[in-house]
């Protein structure tokens, strides 16, 4: 991420999440609550839709305000079709923000490409982590659809309560991507729609099938936004505090050459590093003769001494504590 701020990092992993550390090295609630992910996919290979739901209670506990979470269901199980499409539908129902079918072969070779395109995934899917904004103004305008379309349409909503709906869904100001404050913006948005979703909470005289399937979308708005929300704090909250460069003296003593790392430390207290990609950073040396450097190699000639000067570029994107040097300097000394 600090390579690319925009860049997009998911990872499918098991779903029992006490125990997944210990058994296949994955600590997804760690990776999750410390917003190193922007979309995380528990793996429910299960023949029957239960486990789907009870896996995706788990991992929204402690996803929520983190992660988008999308459900990985599977194919390759032999799972009856008709059970598959009701997993898609509990998936939905939970206001997950997509759903991934492992794999390919077992599903366009067992059939389910048919059901799936004659149902559930007879429109196009909306990317919802790409363009949060677009996502999120695609939504609104697909719940303006639903109003007119189905609810009002087919008795679950009379005139007046959608008006007052379709008035409250446009009355929604999403321009958050733009602002001078991203955050504050998205955070404004963000308590307005769970405004919006205690409004229909509390409104005993509306359906409450339109209302539940009205909270369930918009449900899936606020998981977008607060994921885009997290995404920019997990910027803002890594702030180096020092630049190191990491020196292998027993290789340069040995073989007289030795490969340089140059790392980021955000908190003198813990082990949370970043290791700088070469492109950040430029290693110049004052006597080439003595210490000449190749790339990010360091390798040793004649006697004498020499300054090795390491500068931070412009290209690191991270914020740097105000004070940090943003250049590391260290002697040679060949006898």
């Amino acid at each position: 991420k600090f390579l690319k701020p925009d860049i997009q990092i998911s990872a499918d992993v098991r779903s029992d999440y006490d125990n997944s550390f210990t058994d296949i090295f994955q600590d997804p609630k760690d990776w999750t609550t410390k917003d190193y992910l922007n979309i995380l996919i528990p793996m429910s290979y299960y023949l029957h839709e239960e486990p789907v739901i009870e896996d995706i209670n788990n991992t929204q506990a402690f996803a929520k305000g983190h992660a988008q979470v999308n459900v990985g269901i599977a194919t390759t199980t032999k799972i009856d079709t008709n059970i598959l499409l009701r997993q898609i539908d509990a998936i939905r129902a939970s206001s997950a923000n997509g759903v991934g079918i492992f794999e390919s072969q077992s599903l366009f070779g067992g059939g389910y490409d048919s059901a799936l395109k004659l149902g559930v995934f007879r429109y196009p899917a909306m990317v919802t982590n790409r363009d949060h904004e677009q996502a999120v103004s695609l939504m609104l305008k697909d719940i303006l659809r639903k109003i007119d379309d189905i609810y009002l349409k087919c008795g679950g909503m009379n005139d007046e309560e959608a008006r007052k709906y379709k008035k409250l869904v446009r009355d929604m100001k999403v321009n958050f991507k733009d602002s001078k404050d991203a955050i504050k913006s998205a955070d404004l948005l963000k308590e307005n729609l769970e405004d919006l979703i205690d409004v229909i909470d509390s409104d005993q005289t509306l359906n409450r099938q339109v209302a539940t399937r009205i909270n369930t979308d918009l449900i899936s708005l606020v998981n977008i936004v607060d994921e885009y929300i997290s995404n920019l704090k997990f910027m803002a909250n890594h702030e180096v505090k020092e630049f190191q460069v990491i020196v292998p003296t027993k290789a340069l003593k040995d073989k007289k050459e030795a490969l340089l790392k140059v790392r980021a430390v955000f908190d003198h207290n813990s082990s949370d590093i970043i290791y700088l990609d070469n492109t950040q950073y430029k290693i110049t040396t004052s006597d080439p003769n003595v210490a000449a450097v190749d790339g990010d190699v360091l390798k040793i000639g004649e006697k004498g001494k020499a300054t090795i000067t390491i500068e931070i570029l412009d290209t690191f994107n991270l914020n740097i504590t105000k004070g940090v040097h943003k250049k590391i300097r260290f002697t040679v000394k060949v006898e």
